[in-house]
């Protein structure tokens, strides 16, 4: 019979630790879920609208913070705002993983339409730029589905920060979100509807998406835990059965 290495073990528990492990280095993500939302059953106080643009036949634009008031882009409407943590926080956002809906208000019968990449800017109190994190859709799966009749179709979004970035971020109530669609990758396909993008409620974000918070980190935490004890287990065994 082969036997491990008395080493094995522990670097394999080693390993997994790290795995989990945050790194300064790490950037966040967002990911489409595929998954649309029926907006006419959430309330509109679940929602905090960050960007709305408005425009035919495609819309870009993005709102900014100067540390001292927004900047509005692009064909960004006076309803788009850069948002703050202490915003944030009100609707139970205030970690690591929080939902970006996309609401589309075309006309009754419009076409679907597409949306290739968004980024969210994240800013300090004084204007500072901290960090971004960027959507790109994957090839050929960045249309929104078909508004139909209801003219009104929502998508759901994960936005999941690194340690390194929610630590930065939520330092400071004042801190600032905003939110940007460049005019090389703007929403196609409208026909003249204004189209947002909008914060959702937590709890509402959980119901939807099973991943937040994060499992497979846990997950990876645990087994690292569990492996370095099963060494210490063994070591323990060796020297009683040795003494």
């Amino acid at each position: 019979m082969v036997r491990m290495p008395s080493g094995g073990p522990a670097f394999f528990g080693l390993v997994l630790l790290f795995l989990g492990a945050p790194s300064v280095s790490q950037a966040g993500s967002v990911t489409s879920l595929g998954l649309p939302l029926d907006l006419a059953s959430i309330d509109p106080g679940s929602l905090l609208t960050l960007l709305t643009i408005q425009a035919s036949p495609t819309e870009a634009g993005g709102v900014a913070w100067n540390g001292a008031a927004d900047v509005r882009t692009g064909n960004a409407s006076a309803q788009s705002f850069t948002r703050s943590v202490a915003e944030l926080r009100g609707l139970g956002v205030n970690g690591r993983s929080f939902g970006i809906v996309f609401a589309g208000n075309e006309v009754p019968g419009g076409l679907s339409v597409s949306l290739p990449k968004f980024s969210l800017q994240f800013y300090g109190a004084d204007g500072t730029p901290l960090f971004a994190t960027t959507y790109h859709a994957d090839p050929g799966k960045d249309w929104i589905p078909s508004f139909g009749s209801t003219n009104n179709t929502g998508w759901l979004y994960r936005v999941s920060l690194s340690g390194p970035e929610a630590d930065l971020f939520y330092a400071s109530d004042a801190n600032r979100l905003g939110v940007l669609i460049e005019r090389t990758s703007p929403v196609g396909g409208t026909s003249g509807g204004p189209e947002a993008l909008s914060l959702l409620q937590f709890e509402i974000m959980c119901s939807c998406d099973p991943q937040v918070p994060e499992p497979a980190s846990m997950l990876i935490w645990l087994l690292g835990a569990a492996g370095i004890w099963r060494i210490k287990r063994a070591r323990t065994t060796d020297r009683t059965a040795k003494s």
